[in-house]
C-alpha cells in the first residue's frame, strides 16, 4: 500500500492557490493524481483515464480539461499517445538517494513500469537519474558490474514479482466471472501473458495486464492486438 503525504501547507501555498483558479474540482483532481492506485512514489505513471473518470465520477473531457490546465501551470506533463502523466515535483521529496538506499529498488521498479515509448521517460531520466540512482539506460544488463549489477538484478526480481502478482489477479478475476470467461481458455490466456512478457518485458507486460483488468478485457484480446469481442457468456478465445 502506498501512502500519500499531504503537507499542512497544501491549502495555503502558491501551488494550491493556482490550482484553485483552475475550477471547483481542481483540488480534487490534483489530490487524485497524487494518491490514486495507479500512481507511485516518483510521480510518473500510466493514467488509465477510464478508471480515473470512474473514480472521480467525472466526464473524460472534464478530467482532461483539468489536466491541460495543470500542464499550463507547469504542475504536470502529459504524454497523450502513451497515456503517461508526470507530476513534476512528486519525486523531489526523495532527495539525493544513495545506491545502497533500500528505497532504490522500489524506485527503479516504478521507473521500469513507465513505457519506453514515452518521451517523458527520457525527460524524467535526465532529471533524476543521478539523484534516484536509476540504472544506466545506455548499458545492457550484461555490461553492468558490482553494485550496479546487483541493483539491476533486484529491479528485475521486483518487476517479475509485480508481473506474477498481476497475472495471479487476472486469473482470479476470470475465476470470479465464469459466466463470461471460460475456464477452458485460461491456459491460452496464461500463454498469451507469457508471450507479452517475452516480447515486451515484465514491466510493460504488467502495465498491459493491469490495463486489461481495468477495462474488463480479461482474455487479453486488446493487449495481444486482437479485436475486442462483444460480451458473451462463457467466452473462449
Amino acid at each position: 500500500m502506498r501512502f500519500f503525504k499531504l503537507p499542512n501547507t497544501y491549502w495555503s501555498d502558491r501551488r494550491s492557490r493556482l490550482i484553485a483558479k483552475t475550477g471547483p474540482q481542481g483540488h480534487l483532481v490534483d489530490l487524485y493524481l497524487n494518491s490514486c492506485s495507479m500512481g507511485n512514489y516518483i510521480g510518473i505513471f500510466y493514467l488509465n483515464r477510464d478508471q480515473a473518470c470512474l473514480d472521480l465520477s467525472m466526464a473524460e473531457s472534464d478530467l482532461m480539461d483539468y489536466v491541460q490546465k495543470f500542464i499550463d501551470l507547469g504542475i504536470v506533463k502529459y504524454d497523450e499517445e502513451n497515456e503517461i502523466i508526470w507530476i513534476l515535483d512528486a519525486a523531489q521529496h526523495m532527495g539525493q538517494m544513495l545506491a545502497a538506499d533500500k528505497r532504490a529498488i522500489g524506485v527503479r521498479a516504478d521507473y521500469a513500469c513507465v513505457s519506453k515509448n514515452s518521451p517523458l521517460r527520457k525527460e524524467f531520466y535526465i532529471k533524476y537519474a543521478k539523484a534516484l540512482t536509476l540504472p544506466n539506460e545506455e548499458l545492457g544488463s550484461d555490461e553492468t558490474t558490482g553494485t550496479e549489477s546487483s541493483f539491476n538484478k533486484a529491479m528485475v526480481r521486483e518487476a517479475r514479482l509485480r508481473f506474477d502478482g498481476a497475472l495471479e489477479m487476472l486469473m482470479a478475476l476470470r475465476s470470479d466471472n465464469r459466466q463470461q470467461f471460460s475456464v477452458n481458455a485460461d491456459e491460452h490466456v496464461l500463454a498469451d501473458a507469457v508471450g507479452i512478457w517475452k516480447e515486451k518485458g515484465h514491466a510493460e507486460a504488467t502495465r498491459l495486464i493491469l490495463a486489461a483488468m481495468l477495462s474488463n478485457d480479461l482474455d487479453l484480446r486488446v493487449a495481444m492486438g486482437r479485436k475486442p469481442m462483444a460480451s458473451t457468456p462463457m467466452r473462449d478465445i
